[in-house]
């Protein structure tokens, strides 16, 4: 599962690597968008060998979700309800904590994570937000 939440976490540096935030405090207006849409044209790929980014959809300037699935189901021992609290617990705490999102809390950027397994039914849904 550690495993899971770090590889998750390479998300951010893939869609915003280029962002210089230690300059600007302020995510330029149409940035996340134009950043996700050049990533979307590189989905489906694996982002470690669990999990495949299908897809990154922004909704407003507020929010983008990420589209997983789990294609191996390594995690059924644990369940699909403990999967989701693990990982609700580990991306809340990077989104929080890390300072390499820093820039999404001083702009109150939520970003949602929408899992499936890899015959395509729901596993969980869950939103990292600021306090």
């Amino acid at each position: 599962m550690k495993k899971l939440a770090i590889s998750s976490l390479a998300l951010f540096f893939l869609v915003f690597g280029t962002y210089k935030s230690k300059a600007q405090k302020k995510i330029p207006n149409g940035y996340i968008k134009a950043a996700i849409a050049k990533m979307n044209v590189k989905c489906p790929f694996m982002i470690d060998a669990e999990i495949r980014l299908d897809s990154v959809r922004v909704y407003n300037k507020y929010l983008f979700t990420v589209y997983n699935t789990a294609v191996h189901n390594t995690y059924m021992p644990l369940g699909a309800k403990q999967f989701e609290v693990t990982m609700k617990k580990r991306m809340n705490d990077t989104y929080t904590k890390d300072p390499r999102t820093k820039i999404f809390r001083d702009n109150k950027v939520a970003i949602a994570y929408n899992y499936k397994d890899k015959d395509g039914n729901f596993l969980c849904y869950f939103v990292c937000r600021g306090k």
